[in-house]
């Protein structure tokens, strides 16, 4: 825009070619004559004196119509209009190149804002996530610790000892005695015993609890036992009692204690126990009674 300016001022001041003096076409037409064989007589030679002799500051008419055409294009006032036009262009380019500068200027900033807004942001997403894998981690290990602190205080009933006594030589008595091996009580605690004679290895299914079996109910505190008995009854048949303890007279003692720990949770023991079978029949020694073993199978607790 700036240059198309000055180009539109200087066009308008550039002066205008005059016309060649009069005179000149005559002359050459005049050489064009001699040319063609006309001779023409010699003038006379011209005695320059002071009267027709030229001023030397004299300007021809030419040239001070020239300048005097310049100065009123000078002085125009389309000339003037011209100037101011091409002023303003200028100012309104240094105004467009400040403007643009600025834009670029805050541009910048801009960008840098959204830059360090963004390094911001990711920060604090990267510190979001390393707070919830340490919220993750804490409750974890929490969790396991409660768990851990709850399977060492809880209470754990099993059996400690089981063995059978002869009353009379064909009422077989099956004892087995429960303790609570935990820190905490087992409340509620309560089960059933039962016998059976089959061979080994058992080929059948044992039969459940009869529902009129006797299922008390008591507080077992941490040490604390509890005995189960069951006789046999009716008494044994005489030619079973020398089978008694054998592979193919084994007796069969089962049953199942369930309890409340003091966290609230329901626990469960299940046992079997074998008077004979693989593991034969053992005397206590000092004793009138005789050991009972755990079975292979049967015995599980929660």
């Amino acid at each position: 825009m700036l240059l198309c300016a000055i180009g539109a001022v200087a066009q308008q001041t550039q002066p205008h070619q005059t016309s060649p003096p009069p005179g000149n076409g005559t002359k050459q037409q005049q050489g064009s004559d001699n040319k063609a064989g006309n001779p023409q007589p010699l003038p006379n030679p011209t005695v320059h004196t002071a009267e027709n002799q030229p001023s030397p500051t004299k300007e021809k008419p030419g040239t001070q119509e020239e300048s005097q055409c310049i100065l009123k294009k000078a002085v125009a006032p389309d000339t003037w209009a011209n100037w101011a036009l091409f002023i303003a262009a200028i100012v309104a380019a240094v105004i467009a190149l400040r403007t643009l500068k600025a834009i670029q200027r805050e541009s910048g900033e801009i960008k840098s804002v959204a830059e360090a807004a963004a390094s911001n942001a990711k920060a604090a997403s990267d510190n979001a996530a390393s707070a919830k894998a340490s919220a993750d981690v804490s409750q974890k290990s929490l969790a396991l610790a409660s768990e851990t602190a709850q399977k060492q205080l809880r209470a754990y009933v099993c059996v400690e000892s089981a063995c059978v006594r002869f009353p009379r030589p064909d009422v077989p008595e099956a004892q087995v005695h429960f303790k609570n091996y935990g820190q905490t009580p087992a409340y509620k605690f309560r089960g059933w015993i039962h016998t059976w004679f089959a061979e080994y290895p058992l080929i059948e299914v044992l039969p459940p609890a009869p529902n009129d079996l006797s299922k008390g109910t008591e507080l077992l505190a941490p040490g604390r036992k509890s005995i189960f008995v069951s006789p046999k009854k009716p008494p044994l048949p005489p030619h079973y009692i020398p089978l008694l303890g054998t592979m193919k007279f084994t007796l069969y003692v089962y049953g199942e204690v369930y309890y409340t720990d003091a966290f609230g949770n329901d626990q469960w023991t299940k046992y079997r126990l074998i008077y004979g079978g693989s593991a034969g029949t053992r005397k206590v020694p000092g004793k009138d009674e005789w050991l009972l073993s755990p079975d292979t199978q049967g015995n599980e607790a929660s």
